[in-house]
């Protein structure tokens, strides 16, 4: 179970709610003790009248965070699910489906991204989320080119199949373009994703290996048909 600010928020909110009703059950009884006409001490309790209004209202802002913080964790991997569904979606098709401006569903997919709710790239020049999943498995990926028709570089990503447009004259990609750059799909996954790929093929190579099979001379050999 992944760690959540709102369990913070929600811990220190009871801790709050807690001490404060202690106070006040201490500041009943005392006003008890005196309506009884029992002495009570008023100066040695003043801590508790003065601290008294400071606890409730922070359990209660505590627990108000807590509310907000878990509603934007439930929006961020309601949209996590929906983003691994699609595996491959451009912002203005999400900011659509969301029912949001294309600003917002940018930021909450950058969000998702940073958080690990969602595990994949956001191409912000292109405006277009892809998964892990769907990068590993490509192959052949243009990840740069510069254009036949005006000759400038573009930086874009054109994943197979589909067509890439100079940003700068609008001619599209054709197999006359040069000095072409094309790499994996995992080459453009974020830096941890290749940092967890190293790490787990060095513990690969750090596993213990069977023994070696020696084989003896041709002359044991022959020794040992005989």
């Amino acid at each position: 179970m992944r760690f959540r600010i709102w369990y913070v928020y929600v811990a220190l909110g009871i801790l709050f709610m807690l001490v404060s009703v202690l106070f006040v059950y201490m500041a009943v009884s005392l006003r008890v003790d005196e309506i009884r006409g029992k002495h009570v001490d008023m100066s040695s309790n003043i801590p508790i009248f003065c601290c008294l209004p400071f606890f409730l209202p922070e359990a209660l802002l505590f627990l108000a965070l807590a509310v907000f913080s878990w509603k934007r964790a439930k929006n961020h991997e309601e949209l996590a699910s929906r983003l691994e569904t699609f595996r491959i979606i451009k912002m203005s098709d999400l900011a659509v489906k969301m029912g949001t401006t294309e600003k917002k569903a940018r930021k909450m997919v950058k969000r998702c991204i940073k958080k690990k709710y969602v595990n994949g790239r956001l191409d912000e020049k292109e405006e277009t989320f892809y998964t892990t999943e769907y990068l590993m498995a490509c192959e052949n990926v243009i990840k740069g080119w510069e254009c036949s028709h005006c000759g400038r570089r573009n930086n874009e990503i054109i994943l197979p199949g589909e067509i890439g447009k100079c940003v700068f004259c609008g001619q599209f990609y054709d197999s006359s373009a040069k000095n072409v750059e094309i790499v994996k799909g995992e080459e453009l996954l974020p830096k941890q994703e290749e940092k967890k790929r190293r790490k787990r093929g060095k513990e690969e190579e750090e596993l213990p290996k069977g023994p070696r099979k020696i084989e003896p001379p041709a002359a044991i050999k022959e020794m040992m048909k005989r």
